[in-house]
């Protein structure tokens, strides 16, 4: 029976990952690639935080990884999931194209297909999520849907340590 949990994944010819999948919910097969638990990072952190210690409380990201992750699904799209609070709330899942990099510094990646909404909200730029795929933000928001990443945290998934 396959079950959600860590799996080892390639990382090159020699070394070997530790990610966390999610393989039973909304037809399975998601590799956590981001946990945004705390209220701020460093932008030198955004693509990799704790990348041998995947978790869903703590801080963690692979984003490094992720578009050799993607490749894995050999197909023209790939899918992905965003939720916020707890699994399966205030996010959704997407179909993206799969040309599209989750490291991506330009918020234009927007030919996105959401195919499954958790909860009850709607595209809005100033307080929810935008149409377009995650991107990485120069300062402020570090990892956005939003189209600006510099004044709002409003569609952010990570956002920027503030200095006091």
């Amino acid at each position: 029976m396959i079950k959600d949990g860590l799996y080892m994944i390639r990382k090159n010819d020699h070394e070997y990952l530790p990610v966390y999948c999610d393989m039973t919910s909304e037809q399975g097969a998601y590799t956590l690639l981001v946990t945004s638990a705390s209220n701020g990072w460093k932008k030198n952190e955004v693509k990799l935080k704790n990348p041998t210690r995947p978790s869903l409380s703590r801080d963690y990201s692979i984003l490094g990884y992720a578009d050799q992750i993607k490749a894995l699904s050999g197909g023209k799209t790939f899918k992905y999931r965003i939720e916020a609070y707890k699994r399966g709330h205030w996010g959704g899942v997407w179909t993206a194209p799969i040309k599209y990099s989750f490291v991506s510094e330009t918020n234009q990646q927007t030919d996105v297909n959401q195919t499954k909404r958790f909860n009850q909200w709607q595209y809005n730029w100033e307080n929810s999520l935008e149409q377009r795929m995650p991107w990485l933000g120069a300062r402020q928001s570090l990892l956005t849907t939003s189209t600006h990443s510099d004044y709002s945290d409003w569609g952010s998934i990570i956002s920027e340590k503030k200095v006091e």
